[in-house]
């Protein structure tokens, strides 16, 4: 599970950059990796699924 999901992404949508810089690392499991993924809607195509992310800030003022 740990290099199929994990390194089978980074081996499919990575540059060659990617696989230089992980792959290694991941073979050994000196750099544990994990794999998440969200759709719009269903399915598991996660190459054409779309990302939505917000942020909420909270700023709090304190006057000494």
């Amino acid at each position: 599970m740990h290099f199929t999901l994990c390194g089978g992404t980074i081996a499919k949508l990575g540059t060659a950059r990617h696989h230089a810089k992980y792959f290694e690392a991941l073979d050994s499991v000196e750099l544990p990796g994990c794999f998440g993924m969200t759709e719009l809607g269903h399915g598991s195509n996660v190459m054409v699924s779309f990302l939505s992310c917000s942020c909420l800030l909270i700023v709090e003022i304190r006057f000494l």
